[in-house]
């Protein structure tokens, strides 16, 4: 459709090279980023973390509002390959296996 949601994107334990890739990633797909939210602006967080071997994220998003829009939910991984673009399509309520491969 050529139309980009505003979406600001917070981020807690995003720090290595892993997880910079990933939201690197994830900020290249089609989806208007914002610093500086308003009254439109629906928010993403995503909170990474480690377990043995492997990683995983906590993701949910909220409207400008604060209603819930994707509760919170899930996902493990073991590489970074394609994590970004899965997440983008999860904040958008389309679902996806428990542990991405």
């Amino acid at each position: 459709s050529g139309f980009k949601m505003k979406i600001e994107l917070n981020t807690a334990n995003a720090e290595n090279t892993m997880t910079k890739k990933i939201i690197n990633e994830l900020k290249d797909c089609n989806i208007d980023w914002v610093d500086e939210p308003d009254n439109n602006t629906a928010k993403v967080y995503l909170n990474f973390s480690t377990a043995k071997n492997k990683y995983s994220v906590d993701y949910s998003v909220v409207d400008a509002a604060g209603k819930t829009i994707v509760a919170l939910q899930k996902m493990y991984f073991k590489k970074a390959d394609g994590v970004g673009k899965e997440l983008a399509m999860r904040i958008f309520s389309v679902g996806g296996a428990l542990e991405m491969e």
